[in-house]
This record gives structure tokens, C-alpha cells and sequence, in this order.
């Protein structure tokens, strides 16, 4: 069975990059046209935008531009949350693993994995007792995890350790300029286990990989539009028990914020655009890194 989000990148890549494509008509693709009646409209926003910056390529097998998977390859996905890139990485035939904490998270990732036909192992463990043999993976994935733990450079050594000589690793964290906005008017649990513990300097990041062993091929920043949305999410109270923004809620000012730059998308400077203020102020820092 193909991946509804697969097929999904593949419509909004053709929209992308069609020659025959103008300004004149703005109207996004429906959610149904899509195949992302599950998705609302600013989280499928948010997916066309990850899908400009490099994210989950269908055509290249990249779940970021440089990291292609493939049926060859052994996938280890590092904190893996509820499964967002797990949806991708699944449904590329490579054997993929799946370790987090959280026997709760698992549970959900697990159904979003099985919902798009992907084939995944799952493993309760922390990032600090990964258990793998060593040189086991040739791809290693750790999205928006590092903040969260409490010796980043330990669960660094750990994925170096599993990884093969020539393994590719796909690192990201939350960038301290959004921290710092998001921060601004988020609770103060937002900044308290079992959320983010620390922030990561750019020059920091490059650091902490550099120090696990990895040689950095690539440092790169991707989410504006998602650094305000989880703003927005913050200052219209939309959160849940823990303090965590609820990414699910949407209201009139979301969609407005979601459509507008939907739109800017579309208008001849909107990729140069993006390109500024993901720099500027990012969701995430992305690190493509090799071990030696």
C-alpha cells in the first residue's frame, strides 16, 4: 500500500515545479485532493513548506536533501516522537528501527506508521542506552530530540556507536532564535521536563557533532511559518496538560497566518522569501552529518 503522505508530497512537488504554474490562482488544493483529510489545513501547510526546504522527496528517496533511503539501508530513527518522519522513512523499504522513551509516544507512532502501510520495529529505550550492535545503521535520524536530554554529547556517542563507517546522519534541534520567540510566551513548563531542558546554539550544535565523532557535511535551517504558528499556538492558549502547544488546534487567526503564507508560497519572490526568514528565524537547525 502506498503512503497517503508520500503520495501527497509527490502532488504538491508536481504543483511545485510545474511549468505551467502562475500567480493568478492562489486557492490551496483541498485537503481530500491532497489525500490529507486527517491533516488540517495549517499542519498541511506545514508540509508543503517542509517539502520546499529539502523534507521527504518521494522522487529522490530523500527524507532530506543528501540522505536518500533505500531498500539497502538500515534505518535507526532516534527519539522518534509520534512518528512524523517515521510515515516516510516506512514506506522506503529499508529495515527501519524506531527507539523512544516513551512507551506512549510509541503507541502513536506506531498507529500513524501502520496507517500509511510502513513496516517498523519499535524500541523503549533512552537515546543514552540505544540497544543496538555497534556499526548497525547506515542512516541515523534524531529530530528535535537533543533539547530534551540530559547529556546530549552521551546520546550523540551512542548513535556514533551504532552507526557503520560511511553511515549517514540526519540531526535537527529547535534553533535559539525560535526558542527565544516562542519562549517569550510560552508557559514556563515549556522550558521543564519533560520538554526542552536546553537551547542550542547554532555554533553549539555544530559542536556537539563535530564532538561525537561526525564529520558535518551540511548545516542548514528550515521552519519560519512554524516558529510563529507554535507562537500563535502559545499566545491564543492553545496547549495541552504538560505545556506543550497543541499542534492539532486551529482557529480563524491560524488559518489566516497558514493561507497567507500559502499564498506568499505562490508570488514570484515567495522561495527567496523563504529562504530569508528560515535563515533568519528558523524552526530547526539541520545537521547532515557522516561518520568517518
Amino acid at each position: 500500500m502506498r503512503s497517503l503522505v508520500v503520495r501527497a508530497i509527490r502532488r504538491i512537488r508536481r504543483q511545485l515545479i510545474s511549468p505551467h504554474a502562475t500567480v493568478v490562482e492562489t486557492r490551496a488544493p483541498s485537503l481530500e485532493e491532497l489525500g490529507l483529510a486527517h491533516m488540517s489545513e495549517t499542519e498541511r501547510v506545514g508540509l508543503r513548506d517542509d517539502v520546499l526546504r529539502g523534507f521527504y522527496n518521494n522522487e529522490t528517496g530523500e527524507v532530506f536533501t543528501g540522505v536518500s533511503i533505500d531498500a539497502d539501508d538500515i534505518v535507526v530513527d532516534v527519539g522518534c516522537g509520534s512518528g512524523g518522519p517515521l510515515q516516510f522513512l516506512s514506506t522506503r523499504g529499508a529495515k527501519v528501527t524506531a527507539v523512544d522513551v516513551s512507551e506512549e509516544a510509541i503507541e502513536v507512532a506506531r498507529d500513524a506508521v501502520a496507517s500509511q502501510g510502513g513496516v517498523v520495529d519499535f524500541v523503549l529505550a533512552p537515546t543514552q542506552e540505544i540497544p543496538l550492535p555497534d556499526d548497525y545503521a547506515t542512516r541515523v535520524v534524531c529530530m528535535e530530540v537533543l533539547e530534551h536530554v540530559d547529556d546530549p554529547s552521551f546520546s550523540l556517542s551512542e548513535m556514533f556507536r551504532i552507526g557503520q563507517s560511511g553511515a549517514l546522519y540526519l540531526l535537527t534541534v529547535p534553533d535559539a532564535i525560535a526558542e527565544r520567540v516562542i519562549g517569550g510566551v510560552a508557559p514556563s513548563s515549556y522550558f521543564k521536563k519533560p520538554n526542552h531542558i536546553r537551547v542550542i546554539e547554532r555554533d553549539e550544535f555544530e559542536k556537539l557533532v563535530r564532538g561525537a565523532g561526525l564529520e558535518i557535511l551540511k548545516h542548514d535551517y528550515s521552519g519560519f511559518i512554524s516558529t510563529f504558528r507554535l507562537a500563535m499556538l502559545m499566545m491564543r492558549g492553545h496547549t495541552n496538560s504538560k505545556g506543550e502547544p497543541d499542534l492539532k488546534a486551529e482557529d480563524e487567526f491560524l488559518l489566516k497566518w497558514a493561507r497567507m503564507w500559502n499564498e506568499m508560497l505562490d508570488c514570484p519572490e515567495g522561495r527567496e522569501m523563504k529562504d530569508m526568514l528560515d535563515y533568519l528565524v528558523p524552526r530547526s537547525q539541520i545537521i547532515v552529518a557522516r561518520k568517518p
